[in-house]
């Protein structure tokens, strides 16, 4: 990672791709979730880690299914 991209991602110039997050968080020895979340927000963190964990077992076409479930559930 240059200098110049860790300057602007921290000057809110540009976004962070998720892989670069992700690449971060290994560099700090953390967890995407302990990035993401206050230590307060263990359950919250937990949660998160298991959804993420459950979305990559689901092909393409059943993940588009439950995000499109999730929001229909929350528009209720």
């Amino acid at each position: 990672m240059s200098e110049p991209s860790v300057s602007k991602w921290l000057n809110g110039k540009v976004n962070m791709t998720l892989s670069q997050f992700v690449r971060v968080a290994e560099l700090l020895k953390a967890t995407p979730e302990q990035l993401l979340f206050d230590p307060k927000e263990s359950l919250k963190a937990a949660r998160y880690k298991e959804i993420a964990e459950l979305a990559n077992e689901l092909d393409s076409e059943k993940l588009d299914i439950w995000i499109k479930t999730g929001k229909a559930m929350s528009t209720k």
